[in-house]
């Protein structure tokens, strides 16, 4: 079934047409048609008709909505529709929006087609008939998996395309070629704003090739402004013969298992930031002590310096640094077959119990070993273990639970003392006794009190 954007972007097109013009579909859309994926939204250029005209043709849609401050983009109200004219862009600053625009209908297709960042993004596909113009051999892009710059002056004048073709890398699975790759390296990315490459790294952390994005851009040299707690990891040795590998090369195997839960954790991009993050604190950690023992404490603040940098989104702040810092816990309490109720005390307080899990799982799984038998062995107890122990923190849940009013029914007044009474309480579920155990347990040590 076609959507109502391509419908109303197929009677757009007529209606440009009686009018002299021509409309394509740009960009993303028709790249992945060709790739044979399905298209989320359509973009739309059309040419040979003045910006009255197309503007009296969208009104037979709705109301029609001048986008942002790129003048001559359009949408039109109940749509998601971006239909743009032709035009020139020259570079005015120094920031990603510093462009002066000058809309040109008389703009030739290859011109128009020009200002694209890479060739697989530059073609354009006629509304009506169907027919693709590839004036920079994207279609034999696509077909070798290569991601290259359209144009070498007019890609190094937006920064932000350093990200953008790390994170088309990442989620196409493409390789970018050497002239693009020496292309960004020359390229300074620090007058980006942090909200521009934090929706880059998000887009990359949910693509199914995360670590390609950040492969990428270690390639570019583009790590150092945004990610230099990345570069610190590199070389770092770690403890033989659970790591074969650096520290750096262990992120990116956890990064690439964690896209393997993703459809199963509570907040699946807050779950790939965490996988990202959650060894942060080893380089710090070995320069304080000379190893990584405590790794887990340092990498708190580690990480939280590292998402001031991309984001001030409080819940995401929180998660993290909760996963950085228990991320180690349930493979040991695992390894050790800890007590029921230290397990179920650690799931109640990191908040995020299964996503931890989940964590500690791709952190197991995400290293090189000389013995992969072994690995998948460990593997598959820690699992086992893990849906277990979540199963009876489930039903941990479901329990009634000790509250102040309980406290005050039993004759327990000091509310000075409540928060230390209920955390002794709730130790005590943790352990499996029933309610009116643990009330008679209160009432014999804080009675009195």
């Amino acid at each position: 079934m076609l959507s109502k954007d391509y419908t109303v972007a197929l009677d757009i097109a007529a209606m440009v047409k009686e009018m002299g013009g021509r409309a394509f579909f740009v960009g993303g859309s028709v790249r992945d048609e060709v790739l044979g994926l399905p298209c989320k939204d359509y973009d739309m250029e059309v040419y040979g008709i003045t910006a009255a005209q197309l503007e009296h043709i969208l009104l037979s849609f709705g109301h029609v909505l001048k986008k942002g401050n790129s003048f001559g983009v359009y949408g039109v109200t109940g749509t998601q529709l971006d239909i743009a004219l032709p035009r020139r862009e020259h570079k005015i600053g120094i920031h990603h929006a510093d462009f002066a625009v000058s809309v040109d209908p008389d703009l030739s297709y290859r011109e128009g087609a020009i200002r694209r960042d890479i060739t697989i993004n530059a073609l354009m596909k006629d509304c009506l008939t169907g027919e693709i113009l590839d004036f920079f051999n994207g279609l034999d892009d696509i077909k070798h998996h290569i991601i290259r710059a359209v144009n070498e002056t007019t890609f190094t004048e937006d920064a932000l395309r350093v990200f953008r073709v790390a994170r088309f890398a990442a989620q196409l699975n493409f390789s970018v070629d050497e002239k693009t790759i020496q292309l960004c390296q020359g390229m300074d990315v620090t007058a980006l704003s942090k909200e521009r490459i934090f929706q880059e790294t998000s887009r990359a952390l949910m693509s199914d090739n995360p670590s390609l994005y950040f492969d990428i851009l270690d390639k570019t040299g583009h790590l150092k402004e945004y990610y230099p707690q990345l570069l610190e990891m590199k070389g770092l040795t770690q403890k033989a013969p659970y790591h074969l590998e650096d520290a750096y090369t262990h992120t990116m195997l956890v990064l690439q298992e964690a896209v393997n839960f993703r459809s199963k954790v509570e907040y699946p991009l807050y779950f790939m930031v965490a996988a990202l993050c959650h060894d942060f604190g080893k380089p710090k950690q070995v320069e304080l002590t000379g190893n990584t023992i405590g790794h887990e404490a340092t990498g708190v603040d580690v990480a939280n310096q590292f998402l001031n940098q991309l984001t001030n989104e409080i819940d995401l702040h929180r998660y993290v640094k909760t996963m950085v810092a228990s991320h180690a816990l349930p493979g040991m309490y695992c390894g050790q077959r800890r007590p029921m109720e230290q397990v179920l005390q650690l799931l109640d307080e990191v908040k995020y119990p299964y996503d931890l899990l989940c964590l500690s799982y791709c952190d197991q799984a995400g290293r090189l070993v000389d013995d992969n038998d072994k690995k998948q062995a460990q593997l598959d107890d820690y699992w086992r273990w893990a849906n277990d122990v979540y199963q009876q923190y489930q039903l941990f849940k479901q329990r009634d639970k000790i509250t102040g009013q309980d406290l005050l029914d039993n004759g327990i007044v000091n509310q000075k003392e409540f928060k230390t009474i209920l955390k002794d309480a709730r130790y005590h579920e943790y352990k499996g006794e029933s309610k009116q155990e643990i009330l008679n347990y209160l009432r014999l040590h804080y009675l009195h009190q």
